[in-house]
């Protein structure tokens, strides 16, 4: 059998069916994920996971797993559960990731908005997903504030990467 493609034409969606079943990994792909990096971290503490091509600046694996716990932690802390919203409001730089990395190790829901959207665009993704955390990198701190207050998120939280 062969892999079939269907497509709404109403709200543009592009389904495949498989011709073989797929099966998730049992712990859900944040376990899969942390699993990983544990067996990489574990291996060699100087693979390195990732580069900031800007500065230069190297992340090892073990550096990405061992932030990445801490802030999963914290994320638990202040209540984040399974299936929670968290949005990162950020340049792409060597933090997002562990941010995103986080984000799976709880089993909460991850999106990202761009700092260069304008305020009335960030106002409606904010309040689509209507986030209990939200990331902020310097320089979109404003626009942030100016979106939570202007939708009335309330008894959200957020930090600045």
């Amino acid at each position: 059998m062969e892999d079939q493609f269907q497509y709404n034409e109403n709200t543009y969606e592009l389904f495949v069916k498989k011709a073989t079943e797929f099966k998730p990994y049992p712990g859900g792909v944040g376990k899969f994920y942390y699993d990983r990096l544990v067996q990489i971290a574990t291996q060699d503490e100087t693979i390195v996971a990732q580069i900031d091509a800007a500065t230069g600046t190297t992340q090892t694996f073990k550096q990405l797993l061992d932030a990445s716990k801490k802030l999963a932690q914290y994320m638990r802390s202040v209540g984040i559960k399974p299936g929670d919203n968290i949005t990162m409001c950020s340049y792409n730089h060597i933090n997002s990731e562990v941010v995103m990395v986080a984000a799976l190790f709880v089993g909460a829901v991850m999106s990202s908005t761009d700092p260069m959207l304008s305020v009335e665009d960030s106002k409606y993704l904010l309040n689509m997903v209507k986030p209990k955390l939200l990331f902020v990198s310097d320089g979109s701190e404003e626009l942030i504030e100016t979106c939570v207050n202007a939708i009335q998120l309330k008894q959200r939280s957020y930090q600045f990467l």
